[in-house]
């Protein structure tokens, strides 16, 4: 029964892999100036390192600001939060921030907040956002772009990763190996978001929805609040982003990918494998409830747990069959990963040219396959019974 059930677990995963990599899409500039009304949502908490960063990127935005309206709602920071966004708010033409109200009435006190921000959008098109990533100089242009390129759409999910700094990026490059310039969470961190948001648009340009990212969303007003906002999802702790797009999802709402290079954000790397396991088991506390909200999505989570939890065992118990399947395992992966960095534009600037990029994409895949399981089976556990930390909250109470 072992050996079968590791057997079907590879069958399954290997089949969501063919239909990931199939539905992968090439990523191109948006070549065309868009004058679309859209309003930016976002909300913050004791964000004072990282909102002059977050708000200097949104005023360097090759958009028309007249047609953007900015919305911040300080959650109950403790802080310069509140004052740094006064500040700012006259470098803007339509901007406005407020205070969250009913925080400690919440579980959310996140979706509270966003919550109270989207009531005061004044345009259709929402784009969200959060206060510590650094969207491009062309974000609100490319996700716009998905809009008219899709007139039905009523999401959009955008692409997201961990930043990795430019003169470090330089100097690996160079000389081959990036473990001698970032520390392993950083580097594991980057390789594996990398992965996840591969995954990410190719099921959600196979209409699959499994994921998606606030770090870089949008969605229509009138959608948003014809599936009742977030108060169907209101006692999840967090998922503003995945539960909202499962509940558009059962809503038959048109969800598509922002497939062009210009709609991106790029977010903090995390400094520590504590932090870095403490935010996955607070997205893996989700997990559990997808049987519910999309059944095929948690059949791929299933199989990708009995991948990483029953191949390691084997190799104790069956050598040849456990190094078998997970040199297939591997082989998959990379194929898959490979596309996706060079469809998404991102192979040369990840991983440099010729040999170099040969070494550093397989220096890090390598090391990310043999620390997954590892990685996987605390995350899991730890997402299960929500033993993470979010802000001020832990996730099994308020």
């Amino acid at each position: 029964m072992f050996l079968l059930t590791a057997f079907i677990s590879i069958f399954i995963y290997c089949l969501f892999i063919v239909v990931f990599y199939a539905n992968l899409k090439r990523h191109e500039p948006v070549t065309v100036k868009h004058q679309i009304p859209v309003s930016i949502v976002c909300s913050a908490r004791n964000e004072e390192d990282n909102l002059p960063h977050f708000l200097n990127a949104l005023l360097k935005q090759q958009y028309d600001l007249s047609l953007v309206q900015i919305i911040i709602a300080d959650d109950c920071s403790s802080d310069r939060t509140a004052e740094i966004l006064k500040t700012w708010s006259s470098r803007f033409p339509d901007f406005s921030c407020f205070t969250a109200q009913g925080r400690n009435q919440v579980l959310s006190a996140k979706k509270n907040a966003l919550g109270q921000a989207i009531q005061k959008a004044k345009y259709n098109i929402l784009l969200s956002t959060d206060a510590d990533c650094i969207p491009q100089e062309n974000w609100i242009n490319g996700m716009v772009d998905a809009y008219v390129r899709n007139e039905d759409a009523e999401m959009v999910v955008g692409f997201s990763e961990t930043e990795l700094k430019n003169d470090k990026l330089v100097n690996a490059q160079k000389n081959a190996f990036l473990w001698f310039h970032y520390p392993f969470s950083v580097l594991f961190e980057h390789f594996d978001f990398m992965t996840l948001m591969f995954a990410t648009s190719a099921s959600v340009n196979a209409g699959l929805y499994f994921s998606c990212s606030g770090q870089n969303l949008s969605f229509r007003k009138s959608a948003f609040n014809d599936v009742g906002g977030y108060e169907p999802i209101k006692q999840y702790i967090s998922g503003d982003d995945l539960h909202l797009m499962q509940l558009f999802k059962q809503h038959k709402k048109h969800i598509v990918f922002a497939n062009n290079s210009d709609g991106r954000v790029k977010t903090k790397a995390i400094t520590s494998l504590y932090k870095l396991f403490n935010q996955r088991s607070r997205w893996a506390s989700n997990m559990k409830f997808m049987v519910f909200s999309n059944p095929l999505f948690f059949v791929y989570l299933l199989s990708v747990f009995f991948v990483l939890t029953l191949i390691p065992a084997l190799l104790f118990l069956n050598f040849s069959i456990g190094v078998l399947l997970f040199s297939l395992k591997i082989v998959m992966d990379s194929i898959f990963i490979q596309r996706g960095y060079k469809d998404f534009q991102l192979w040369s600037r990840m991983s440099g040219e010729g040999i170099v990029a040969g070494l550093n994409f397989w220096t890090l895949m390598i090391t990310w396959s043999v620390f997954q399981p590892v990685y996987t089976m605390i995350v899991a556990v730890s997402g299960f019974f929500s033993l993470f930390k979010w802000k001020d909250r832990k996730g099994f109470k308020k």
